[in-house]
């Protein structure tokens, strides 16, 4: 009773044997693909498409994986719908389904029945009797091209096994979006690698996103003899376009300035520093500092306590939170966008942010070792501060930057 308890929203309840059951959510959050997720949210956003009316959403179970999907009334454009909720929501949040019912299934009470709403992984999708709705599943379109057209048909039926294996629901056409009918880019991953250990069919994943269906697949291994041009064409002019780097920016112990980073490359030096035994930090253990075969030398950041917070309009207290790697790799980035001559342009722009950093010993060693700083900053704060996940999406928030940003 005395120890701290977080309200999570789910509901549950134990048994006569002391065991703790699951039994489902207080409101509408669910959890899919890692993202959690307010289907409430969704409904709201997508209630904003003009011309359209109620809207449930809901999560469907399938072959391990979670579904959104989307039930509608009204007699609008699906895929106008679909684009909307492309531009106003980020991909864990829109539907892979879209279901038009003639109405919402209700209790006896009245109230909307969300169990009775109809799955759209059978075919024909069909609710409890007592509903008598229509269903309309969209993207359920008739097979277009059959294998015993072609004389490498055991490889298109071999294709279709794999994603009916895969996909939620196993009624698509040869030229459906893999996306479109219920795939994820985990179930694409899943897809290409498992087409290499059963069919040994080598498929590079940007090649599987560039053409998403049987028949960009089957065309990938069997194309026609125009495609075939085009395709070497188009890797001849990628093996030659230049890259241009356009903007540099170094930090590294004892050199702060381009120049003199390339004249230590020119000299052959490393700028590491070697310690002596009494200079080694005493966390390691008598054993390893005494070891002969233990190098006793790294690269050290000079001054990690400087850094302009106040610049990147980050508070005090939260600066003195972050990693140092992160802090100097923000002025670094800025720096780099200086040197290119883009430091006043580059805020708003499609510039993408590619991103990696080292060990985090300021976690382990500083932060931790500070109870009170830790309680009163919170673990959540402290994670956002200090995760290797986050050190691209900092960088691009705080210099406005809006392309892709990935942590590598």
């Amino acid at each position: 009773p005395n120890e701290r308890l977080y309200k999570t929203g789910d509901i549950g309840r134990i048994d006569a044997e002391g065991q703790l059951e699951f039994l489902g959510r207080k409101d509408g959050q669910i959890k899919i693909r890692g993202h959690r997720i307010e289907l409430g949210e969704i409904e709201i956003q997508l209630g904003n498409f003009p011309g359209i009316g109620q809207v449930l959403v809901d999560a469907r179970n399938s072959k391990d994986q979670i579904y959104l999907v989307a039930y509608l009334r009204d007699e609008i454009s699906i895929d106008a719908l679909k684009a909307f909720a492309a531009e106003k929501m980020p991909e864990a949040m829109r539907p892979s389904y879209y279901l038009k019912i003639s109405d919402f299934p209700r209790t006896p009470s009245g109230k909307i029945d969300r169990k009775a709403l109809p799955s759209p992984f059978t075919e024909t999708a069909s609710p409890a009797p007592k509903s008598e709705i229509k269903v309309e599943v969209k993207d359920a379109l008739p097979k277009t091209i059959s294998s015993k057209d072609h004389n490498e048909g055991d490889l298109r039926a071999e294709l279709r096994s794999l994603w009916t294996e895969i996909l939620p629901a196993a009624d698509f056409a040869d030229d459906q979006n893999f996306f479109d009918a219920g795939g994820t880019s985990l179930l694409a991953m899943r897809f290409v690698t498992v087409m290499k250990q059963r069919l040994d069919r080598d498929l590079r994943i940007r090649d599987f996103f560039a053409k998403p269906t049987l028949n960009g697949v089957y065309r990938h291994f069997y194309p026609v003899p125009s495609e075939i041009r085009t395709a070497k064409s188009n890797d001849a002019a990628s093996l030659s376009s230049p890259i241009a780097i356009v903007g540099m920016a170094v930090d590294i112990p004892g050199l702060h300035d381009l120049d003199s980073f390339f004249d230590m490359l020119l000299e052959g030096r490393t700028n590491l520093s070697r310690f002596s035994r009494e200079e080694l930090d005493t966390s390691l253990s008598p054993e390893l500092r005494a070891d002969p075969h233990y190098v006793p030398v790294r690269g050290v950041m000079e001054h990690p306590e400087e850094f302009d917070n106040d610049f990147f309009s980050i508070p005090k207290r939260e600066a003195e939170l972050i990693d140092p790697q992160q802090r100097r790799l923000l002025q670094l980035c800025w720096s780099a966008l200086e040197d290119a001559g883009q430091s006043g342009v580059a805020a708003g722009t499609q510039s993408g942010v590619f991103l990696g950093t080292g060990y985090n010993t300021y976690l382990l060693k500083q932060l931790m070792q500070n109870p009170k700083l830790l309680e009163r900053a919170g673990d959540f704060q402290v994670m956002l501060a200090n995760d290797k996940d986050y050190v691209a999406t900092r960088v691009a928030y705080k210099l406005d930057l809006k392309g892709p940003a990935l942590a590598i």
